[in-house]
């Protein structure tokens, strides 16, 4: 049976694999490298239950890396009650690029602007979730220090 697979870039706790394995039951552990030009990774979207999750944010110079996955779309319905959209997060199509430059229109979880907050930490294990995970699919390592002191400093 054919399905129809959706890219979704992911960039903050769902780097972390057995984190996002729990969430989409139907995900074939394959993902790709990627990265999202012209945003910038910040800990500003409001949690329900306190502290702060990822979300990115349009930066001229920026860019986020992350990986990109493919979602058949009872996986990312299952996702979308996760991130809280529509209300939390938006799902935005956005150019995403791989490591060799190939371009992908993939789906990007946005926080909508009433539920960003500044000057906040995100937890000690959810920035665990987003190094851990980023280590563990190989993303840049320079980047992976940025986000780790961007958690641990308000700025």
């Amino acid at each position: 049976m054919l399905t129809d697979l959706n890219p979704v870039f992911m960039y903050g706790s769902n780097l972390d694999w057995t984190r996002l394995r729990s969430r989409v039951k139907n995900w074939n552990g394959k993902y790709q490298r990627a990265f999202l030009p012209g945003y910038e990774l910040r800990f500003n979207k409001r949690l329900h239950r306190g502290g702060v999750a990822a979300n990115v944010m349009p930066h001229s110079t920026r860019k986020v890396w992350g990986i990109i996955v493919e979602l058949e779309a009872d996986d990312l319905f299952s996702l979308d009650i996760y991130e809280g959209h529509p209300l939390h997060y938006k799902r935005q199509k956005c150019a995403v690029y791989t490591e060799d430059n190939r371009m992908i229109n993939a789906q990007v979880y946005i926080a909508c602007p009433k539920h960003i907050v500044e000057a906040q930490l995100p937890s000690y294990q959810y920035l665990e979730y987003i190094i851990k995970g980023g280590k563990n699919c190989g993303l840049p390592f320079d980047y992976l220090q940025a986000i780790e002191a961007l958690g641990q400093t308000i700025a």
